[in-house]
């Protein structure tokens, strides 16, 4: 489910050599783009399975003078950056005196930080916004980092029963492509370890299958899900999406 210039992108960094398999959905502007790149694969220089900051950036000076494209490539949590949104997840739950948030990190090029945190909208003042922004603000700095955005359950999150809908037209499917989908109906900054989280929440409530590595839905799944008429039906989306996917 690839957008044109996402396509185009994933196919000019296989020209390039650029093997390794990362997440790319559009940016929020037109001629955007977002690539999700998670952390192990970066490394001191190239090599058969890393990257580096320096390769990072001199393909994002390329894909504006060959695509006309400006890309943002996203370091995404594993291995240290895990350790840091462990840490921040304490103190988003201390803020807001809750012991089921999860909190979500993805760090820039250039150390700026994004965070995304899963929580009812209702629940945030601003007073409780302002104390988690400056609580944060002040941890990233400690290991380098500036925060950027933070992102709170809502309108930038889509709920589980449009997750699992993206799975029922999509199946098999796999986490990468669900976040594809979902961006391409306006969730632009869902993080795929967002998705890959609330997919296993699904997974757990035997909504949807999980097996050679992809996503199906399941007769609980399936029933759970409102029964619409017309063109936003999921059954004529999942007939057009296998339709694409022949041709």
């Amino acid at each position: 489910m690839d957008s044109k210039n996402t396509q185009q992108f994933r196919q000019w960094l296989v020209r390039h050599r650029f093997a390794m398999n990362v997440s790319i959905i559009d940016g929020d502007a037109e001629g955007d783009v977002m690539v999700f790149i998670p952390a192990s694969y970066l490394g001191p220089k190239v090599s058969a399975n890393k990257t580096s900051t320096r390769q990072l950036a001199h393909l994002k000076r390329m894909a504006v003078r060959e695509l006309g494209l400006h890309v943002d490539f996203r370091i995404t949590a594993d291995e240290g950056i895990a350790e840091i949104e462990s840490g921040v997840t304490a103190l988003v739950r201390n803020a807001l005196q809750s012991s089921d948030v999860k909190v979500f990190l993805s760090v820039s090029l250039d150390r700026y930080a994004d965070l995304w945190f899963d929580v009812a909208p209702m629940s945030i003042t601003e007073k409780v916004t302002k104390e988690v922004r400056n609580t944060v603000k002040d941890y990233l700095e400690k290991v380098d980092l500036t925060l950027h955005e933070i992102y709170s359950h809502g309108a930038s999150v889509p709920s589980s029963a449009i997750v699992l809908r993206s799975v029922k037209v999509l199946q098999p499917t796999t986490a990468e492509e669900v976040a594809k989908y979902l961006a391409n109906r306006g969730f632009l900054k869902v993080p795929i370890l967002w998705v890959k989280s609330r997919l296993d929440r699904l997974r757990k409530k035997d909504l949807i299958t999980w097996s050679h590595e992809t996503y199906s839905i399941t007769y609980a799944g399936l029933s759970s899900l409102p029964i619409l008429r017309g063109r936003s039906s999921s059954d004529i989306e999942r007939a057009l999406a296998l339709g694409k996917r022949r041709w």
